[in-house]
């Protein structure tokens, strides 16, 4: 889009570069009065949408170009970053999109740069059909704690020269195809081992020691001319001993990132008004931090409320001389360049992408463990009738999905399922014990981004005690082998997509051989890089 950002700077207010300076959740699914009561007070910079946006395809389309043609019709007409969290797997909140890839933990187990870079044009052809015109992704973080569970399986792997590579295809996927790239969470999430948005993680590794790791996926992002990078909301007492939330220190926002990696782009936020600042930081004081940190894009997740007390803070802070109106020129200057060098014109999504992410899931589907030869699983054992493989699985995430026993039972009689809720106070044991009482085979399935708990770590041991010859299957996060270091057979496939189930069903019926290796390390079990196959 080619349209010069000087003459639109020199119409517009201070107010008006200030609300550039946000992003802000929309909380319905249609354009409203509300929204254009709020937007013609408050014009801010994006939106970012997210499952409670979305309902049909027609539906998310009509609602974009809402939103792009009343800003466009309004004060100098400067169009929205509208913006999805689209990373792929789990993290997919456009569930009916066609181009969902099977997770950037699975591409990491396949160790194929080239699908992380085509897993990405594919996924920025179908954002742009809709109208998206940014993707805050890739997660560029190293996965260094298996007890984190902001990043799991949404990080490539462990290792920096793999989750750079994959990295730096993944903006080149979505920029060249016309989706501006967010890499996140700078300078790095990996390290954190707790939760960080309802309460402040802290992390006391030091310069170096993120110079020499965690720097490095974002060193080469910027190298790739990567349009934004979003900096964490933990706080890095090890770079900066005053303790604040990355996203609103000085040291790691404007020293670190934007003097000594010289990044030029669009500096954003992660959610500023989320628990773990907020109960520590007024909110409009929150902003006024992040603008004199360096950010030039504050990401809200919450009310509009929310958002127009961030936007009296970046105001306040200029009223008492935190920071002077270069400040908010520089940061206006930079959002409206980065947003008129793409088009936020819609094409067409006219590009099959099944065949890809059916490969990528062949190809990351890991065999972690086959000790006793269970798999793949004989077929010819039992009399018709009797339950020869028993499944006992979580309930899908939504009831569009399938689960692998509903997959299974597609390619062979004699499946008995038993799905749970991995949230129940208890199981029904009766109906597990009928079911699976004269199976040959039992397979467990977990699917979360975290660990397990101590109650669902109970349930399986009790069923592994079974004394069934039983493979132990994750279709999230492979850590969860930790739990059980005992079992022989363990797969993992880091996601639970249809693409991921159906390949995983035809490893374990023997006509896929399972080719991914262990991205990550699970500590006293595998090593990274570890996989088995069948020998075919």
């Amino acid at each position: 889009m080619l349209i010069e950002t000087e003459p639109l700077l020199q119409m517009m207010s201070i107010e008006q570069k200030a609300a550039q300076m946000l992003m802000v959740s929309y909380p319905w699914t249609e354009m409203t009065r509300d929204w254009e009561t709020f937007f013609r007070k408050c014009q801010v910079g994006g939106v970012i949408l997210n499952e409670r946006n979305f309902q049909t395809v027609a539906q998310v389309r009509s609602l974009i170009e809402g939103l792009q043609d009343f800003a466009r019709e309004t004060a100098v007409g400067i169009p929205l970053y509208v913006a999805i969290e689209q990373e792929g797997g789990s993290a997919s909140p456009l569930s009916f999109a066609r181009a969902i890839h099977p997770g950037n933990m699975a591409i990491g187990a396949t160790r194929n740069s080239e699908y992380a870079y085509e897993a990405a044009r594919l996924c920025a052809n179908e954002l742009r059909s809709f109208g998206f015109t940014m993707n805050l992704a890739p997660v560029a973080d190293i996965n260094h704690a298996y007890t984190n569970p902001v990043v799991g399986p949404r990080a490539f792997g462990e290792r920096e020269d793999m989750v750079t590579q994959m990295t730096v295809k993944t903006v080149k996927g979505l920029q060249e195809n016309g989706i501006a790239a967010c890499a996140r969470h700078f300078p790095g999430l990996g390290r954190v081992v707790g939760e960080c948005y309802d309460d402040l993680a802290s992390v006391g590794q030091n310069e170096e020691t993120f110079t020499g790791s965690d720097f490095k996926p974002f060193v080469q992002a910027i190298a790739a001319r990567v349009d934004a990078i979003m900096v964490a909301v933990a706080a890095y007492t090890g770079m900066d001993r005053d303790g604040f939330p990355a996203a609103l220190s000085t040291k790691l926002v404007t020293n670190i990132l934007r003097n000594t990696l010289n990044f030029k782009g669009v500096i954003v936020s992660d959610q500023v008004d989320c628990k773990a600042i907020l109960d520590r930081i007024p909110i409009q004081e929150a902003a006024t931090l992040a603008v004199r940190a360096g950010i030039d894009l504050i990401l809200s997740k919450g009310t509009l409320e929310n958002v127009a007390h961030l936007f009296v803070g970046i105001v306040d802070g200029l009223n008492k001389r935190y920071y002077g109106p270069e400040r908010v020129e520089e940061a206006a200057t930079r959002i409206l360049k980065a947003k008129f060098r793409r088009s936020i014109d819609p094409v067409p999504f006219r590009d099959d992408p099944t065949d890809l992410m059916n490969r990528i899931a062949r190809d990351s589907v890991t065999l972690v463990r086959n000790e006793e030869g269970l798999l793949p699983l004989k077929l010819d054992a039992g009399e018709e009738g009797e339950h020869w493989i028993g499944v006992l699985s979580p309930h899908p995430p939504n009831r569009d999905m399938i689960t692998l026993g509903e997959g299974l039972q597609g390619k062979h009689t004699w499946v008995e399922e038993v799905q749970y809720d991995p949230a129940a106070e208890d199981l029904d044991w009766q109906e597990i014990s009928d079911k699976f009482g004269n199976c040959e085979t039992l397979i467990l399935v977990t699917s979360s981004p975290a660990l397990l708990n101590e109650r669902q770590v109970d349930w399986l041991n009790r069923i592994i005690g079974l004394e069934k010859p039983t493979v132990l299957v994750s279709l999230q996060n492979p850590y969860h082998l930790m739990h059980f270091p005992a079992m022989k057979t363990y797969l993992a496939t880091y996601g639970h997509s249809p693409s991921s189930l159906e390949a995983l069903v035809d490893v374990l019926l023997g006509e896929a051989n399972p080719r991914g290796r262990l991205p990550i390390t699970i500590p006293e079990v595998a090593e990274y890089g570890e996989g088995v196959g069948y020998g075919v």
